[in-house]
């Protein structure tokens, strides 16, 4: 089975010339375009961060997030808020009771492919830890790289060790279909989820949802206002269950909201009329302002009319990389969409369809690479 990057040069390769023109160009611009999103996600999430569970001296609740900075009063942690989000919290070392880095870097260079097994011991060690987001993320991308490594005797094992730790529901019906594919005997029984995670009240169709894909792409790009405008217009507040369940509205709302202390919905008093409208002109006459035309207010100099103050998490720019590439027109010319594999497949599996869908592969499991499978320098390579 050829990976997403050897399908893409492939059909770079056979590119047809500019004479052929039209719809020809079009299909490659699509495809070239699904490329560069998937280039985007690789560089989103090449760096492997490092998560952190801090527990306080006066506090039950532990804090869990990535660590930013740790200095010899303080230590600085991108705190995971509830909606997903992540915030920026300095903590006095005084405060703090304990801190847990679950993940060893050492302990990770020391794997070996020629072993296998020894990627899904550390994965099932750190598979306990879970509430500590970066051991929650390694843990599957070893037990990823496992079964990739030992399809036979470690893939169904180690990808129904994944279930748990699955981060929505799609990514869970993903893993199951994998499981019930590595399953010698194919038990059906893995392909069941709960109610809650596999009732639709209806299905989208491709221009459907490439129209509510639109409100989150304008958030990726910074353009909050529009990204608002547009959730709006298409009711991504009532659909967008029906697209992913890896975003939520409440923290799709939360990034678009007004934070520029600075201004008002991107607009700020004009500093020469002062927000008169006018100013002082020959012989103490009073003229129109020619700075803001006489409306009394400009576009605010700080967040350039966006009215943003903060970027958008990158956990969730992540994730909404992941989705328009799962939904982009043209995709389909090189794998099947995500969307068609775990919403339709696991079903016609349970009606007696035993078809193998294209495009899931243990290669394709999860956002993480497992050809990547040595870890050198505090990054995974080849």
């Amino acid at each position: 089975m050829l990976s997403n990057w050897q399908l893409i040069r492939a059909r770079c390769h056979r590119m047809p010339p500019a004479r052929r023109g039209g719809a020809g160009w079009l299909r490659w611009l699509r495809v070239g375009a699904a490329g560069l999103l998937l280039v985007t996600l690789v560089c989103v999430s090449a760096q492997r961060a490092a998560g952190v569970v801090v527990h306080l001296k006066n506090q039950d609740a532990p804090i869990r997030g990535y660590l930013v900075s740790a200095g010899e009063t303080e230590v600085v942690v991108a705190e995971i808020l509830p909606s997903g989000a992540t915030s920026e919290r300095a903590i006095p070392r005084s405060e703090i009771r304990t801190m847990i880095r679950a993940v060893s870097d050492e302990r990770l260079a020391a794997l070996q492919p020629d072993d296998p097994d020894g990627y899904c011991a550390y994965a099932d060690a750190l598979a306990a830890e879970r509430d500590d987001p970066d051991a929650q993320r390694t843990a599957i991308r070893l037990y990823q790289i496992a079964a990739y490594l030992d399809p036979p005797r470690l893939g169904h094992r180690c990808v129904l060790s994944m279930l748990p730790l699955a981060r929505h529901a799609a990514e869970e019906r993903l893993w199951r279909a994998m499981a019930y594919l590595l399953d010698p005997d194919h038990d059906r029984a893995v392909l069941r989820v709960s109610a809650a995670q596999t009732e639709r009240s209806t299905e989208l169709d491709p221009r459907q949802a490439e129209l509510l894909v639109k409100p989150l792409r304008a958030l990726r790009q910074g353009q909050q206002r529009d990204a608002l405008a547009l959730a709006r217009r298409y009711k991504l507040q009532e659909r967008l269950p029906l697209l992913t369940d890896a975003i939520r509205y409440e923290e799709f709302e939360q990034a678009c909201q007004p934070t520029c202390p600075h201004c008002t919905r991107g607009r700020q008093p004009c500093p020469e009329c002062r927000g008169t409208r006018f100013v002082s002109g020959t012989a103490g006459s009073r003229v129109a302002c020619p700075a803001c035309g006489a409306k009394g207010n400009v576009v605010c100099s700080t967040c350039g009319g966006n009215y943003r103050f903060h970027p958008v998490p990158a956990a969730l720019v992540e994730r909404i990389v992941q989705l328009e590439a799962r939904w982009l027109p043209g995709a389909d010319t090189f794998e099947t969409p995500l969307h068609a594999l775990h919403s339709s497949w696991s079903r016609a599996v349970q009606q007696g369809a035993d078809r193998v869908p294209r495009g899931l592969t243990l290669e394709t499991l999860t956002e993480f690479d497992p050809r990547q499978c040595r870890f050198q320098d505090g990054r995974w390579t080849f």
